[in-house]
């Protein structure tokens, strides 16, 4: 007999069903950010080469540390126009905060998936910002990374949109 996988089909997620709340440090209301076309959550290994020479010419590499990051992309959006035009208020946190330097560079942020998945994350994030090229008939568009200060929080899901966050684990069924 040979192993082979279940013939049970597998589901699939979507990638749309990430939530992202922003606030500035110090700031104790979360805001959803809208207007996102993007959202990846992600942890990149910062990977060194333990080689030796009994791996008969084939390296190994093993991961001393790690990165948490977030990728956004978005459509800039807010409400009315022209000189009433007000941004979205989470897209403007992380506008403002990609523009400056410092501690003023800084943010908080929690994201979490929304299909039941239970990832859920919070950490302080230094923020990268740029509005994307268009020609005459674009949409204004823009990118940011969000770059996790240390190890990030593993938290419950919210359950509500203002709520503090919840350390995973704390919570009783």
């Amino acid at each position: 007999m040979v192993a082979k996988p279940s013939k049970k089909s597998l589901v699939s997620t979507l990638a749309r069903n990430n939530a992202l709340q922003v606030r500035n440090r110090g700031e104790t209301d979360w805001v959803y950010v809208r207007g996102l076309t993007q959202c990846a959550p992600q942890f990149t290994g910062e990977m060194q080469d333990d080689s030796d020479l009994d791996g008969e010419g084939y390296s190994s590499n093993i991961s001393t540390g790690l990165t948490y990051a977030i990728s956004l992309a978005g459509l800039r959006k807010g409400e009315g126009e022209g000189e009433n035009f007000a941004q979205d208020p989470g897209q403007e946190i992380i506008r403002l905060a990609g523009t400056t330097t410092g501690f003023d560079n800084v943010i908080e942020a929690r994201t979490w998936r929304t299909d039941g998945t239970g990832e859920a994350h919070e950490s302080e994030f230094s923020v990268e910002f740029a509005t994307e090229a268009g020609d005459r008939v674009s949409l204004d568009s823009w990118t940011a990374t969000l770059t996790s200060r240390g190890k990030p929080e593993r938290i419950e899901i919210p359950t509500t949109d203002t709520e503090e966050s919840v350390p995973f684990g704390t919570v009783t069924p």
